[in-house]
């Protein structure tokens, strides 16, 4: 009897977890500023710093696996960067993106063009396809940086390989970040431009 109780109590608990984890999972995150978050390769001794809209939770930000962020990042090798990075603490490849702030066009970004060390393969370096992120640098980054700077919104997707056509796909609406249960665009706000100031951008 007295094991049997045991036994009780631990499923009771686990499913208590279980059900804690679910909740927690699914619970819609709170809208949350721009951060900036500096990191030091303790190997290398090289430093970067990232811009970034994560998700906030009890006022604790956080990302995401399989979710898109935002991103404008200072590196040591290749300079500005922006665009997209997909969350968690395995990312997976986040493929071409569609990017577009307030009225201006669209901007295309391509996953083969992101920065990536590692040899290329028929002119296509495979480690930048593979990354969790996808990035403009040079001229096209700081266009991009200057359009961000200058407006107020900011919209992104990720890009099907074959375009918009055929059967709508719900993930075409699926942009901007949601709050209150609704989705919205990403605001280009005061703490953007303070967090571009923190990384020296």
């Amino acid at each position: 009897m007295y094991l049997k109780n045991i036994a009780a109590r631990r499923s009771a608990l686990l499913m208590g977890v279980v059900v804690s984890s679910v909740i927690a999972a699914c619970a819609p995150p709170a809208a949350s500023g721009w951060v900036a978050t500096s990191q030091n390769d303790p190997v290398s001794g090289e430093s970067r710093c990232v811009v970034t809209k994560p998700d906030a939770l009890g006022g604790r930000g956080y990302t995401r696996a399989f979710y898109l962020y935002p991103v404008v990042e200072k590196h040591p090798k290749h300079g500005l960067l922006v665009g997209a990075s997909t969350g968690g603490s395995y990312p997976v490849p986040s493929g071409d993106i569609l990017w577009r702030v307030d009225g201006n066009n669209p901007v295309l970004l391509k996953a083969a063009e992101t920065p990536a060390s590692g040899p290329s393969y028929y002119g296509v370096n495979v480690n930048a396809i593979l990354s969790g992120s996808t990035m403009a640098s040079g001229a096209k980054a700081q266009r991009m940086l200057d359009q961000m700077k200058q407006g107020s919104t900011l919209l992104f997707r990720q890009e099907l390989p074959s375009g918009n056509i055929g059967i709508p796909r719900v993930t075409a609406n699926m942009v901007g970040e949601v709050s209150n249960g609704k989705s919205q665009p990403i605001a280009l706000d005061q703490s953007f431009h303070t967090a571009l100031a923190a990384c020296g951008i």
